[in-house]
């Protein structure tokens, strides 16, 4: 019965802990994909990002404009000196005040095909802001999910400080009741009695830690997280590092890059167009002319402009543009080179930090024993207080690194899954 009592107070412990003084908002149980759903919702960076995909859609439809006819409706009202009007010739013909209305037409037929390749561009910058959303969604989710590890690893920090005050406290009981029947020194009750008291300061320190820890989370998620429990994933088995590689192929930067460089080409496109001639075609049809005009209703203009020489102007802009797409496909070959590095490296760690756990695990279960032991042969007058108390710290430090490794390999399956770009 006492044994069992021994591992059930330090979850009253926690519970009580946690629960004091910290009111809960959520009564349901969160896990990382829950947050990071919460977190999606009240992100404002995201909806800046998404505003980005907007302006490239309008600015994509404003390019195109240009190709279309323009119509409008024109009315003037002229009135100027009439002195010399009645002095014959000419003059006798015109009008002091003059009154022309009329519809005009205005349509390019031909710009070197510019607003097409600045159309083509646009539409490749809103892929690339569509990727880049994309990039930041991925980006909140690291950061959602450090916060929320965060918060786990200060709980099962607390779940094992508890489990610590707990053994000091039995130890020191019995320690007291040795001391009475003479069976151990008044120092060794000091000793227990002094760690046992600064396990409880550890305790205070990491409830505080755990409060800032919940805040974070919650300025994320955009609500009050308080003490709602926090649920761990199943752990990941490892696949062959090709298949993170294959998925990095893929990932939004890398993708949002490409669409770069392919707006940087028809950017190139775009300024070649001012070497060609410009062709248009206007038309006017008027409702109301001064009467030496009023005969004639409508009229229809063909203009043709060739460039012959612009004072290098055009040939500058060219050259800024391939030196910007050149710019562009580097970037694009130096991530790809650093995305396939870094998968590699988040890999390694990931699986370096799952074998650890299992031998941390083992280290603690042979820990245990040896406590265990180590109890049952000091009531025999065996071992001294002394070796009890290491027994007892090298469990509780097995048993902290262990839960460590195991939120860390958690830790690093989520860098894993960022690098590669492929939310779970």
């Amino acid at each position: 019965m006492t044994q069992t009592l021994r591992f059930l107070f330090p979850l009253l412990f926690l519970a009580l802990s946690l629960s004091a003084g910290e009111p809960t908002s959520m009564g349901s149980r969160l896990d990382l994909k829950h947050c990071y759903d919460l977190a999606v919702q009240q992100s404002e960076p995201l909806k800046r990002q998404r505003e980005d995909i907007v302006r490239s859609q309008s600015q994509a439809r404003a390019a195109l404009g240009g190709a279309f006819p323009h119509v409008s409706w024109e009315w003037r009202d002229i009135r100027q000196d009439g002195s010399g009007m009645d002095s014959g010739g000419i003059g006798s013909l015109l009008e002091k005040n003059q009154i022309e209305s009329k519809f005009s037409l205005q349509q390019p037929l031909f710009t070197g095909l510019k607003e097409f390749s600045a159309y083509a561009g646009f539409k490749r910058q809103e892929a690339r802001d569509e990727w880049r959303l994309r990039q930041a969604e991925l980006q909140l989710y690291d950061e959602v999910s450090r916060a929320f590890y965060d918060v786990v690893a200060l709980e099962s920090a607390l779940v094992n400080n508890a489990t610590s005050v707990a053994l000091s406290q039995d130890r020191l009981a019995e320690l007291t009741s040795f001391y009475r029947l003479g069976k151990s020194r008044e120092g060794e009750v000091f000793s227990a009695e002094s760690q046992w008291t600064a396990l409880k300061a550890i305790h205070v320190r990491l409830k505080g830690q755990i409060r800032v820890a919940r805040e974070t989370l919650s300025f994320l998620l955009g609500q009050e997280v308080g003490a709602a429990p926090l649920v761990q994933g199943s752990a990941e088995t490892p696949e062959p590092v090709a298949r993170y590689l294959t998925l990095a192929a893929r990932r939004p930067d890398l993708e949002a890059q490409r669409q770069e460089v392919l707006a940087q080409t028809l950017r190139v496109r775009y300024e070649k167009g001012s070497y060609w001639p410009i062709a248009n075609l206007s038309g006017n049809y008027y409702t109301q002319r001064p009467s030496f005009y009023d005969p004639i209703q409508w009229d229809v203009m063909l203009n043709l402009d060739v460039p012959l020489f612009q004072g290098g102007t055009v040939a500058a802009r060219v050259k800024d543009a391939r030196s910007g797409l050149q710019q562009a496909q580097l970037s694009l070959d130096y991530l790809e080179r650093q995305i396939q590095s870094d998968v590699k490296k988040a890999y390694e760690a990931w699986t370096a930090s799952l074998e650890e756990s299992q031998a941390l695990g083992d280290a603690t279960h042979a820990a245990q024993k040896s406590y265990d032991a180590q109890r049952r042969e000091y009531r025999l007058g065996l071992v001294t207080n002394l070796d009890v108390i290491n027994a007892m710290n090298l469990m509780q430090t097995a048993k902290r690194a262990w839960d460590d490794a195991d939120v860390e390999a958690q830790r690093r399956y989520v860098a894993l899954v960022v690098v590669t770009g492929a939310l779970p």
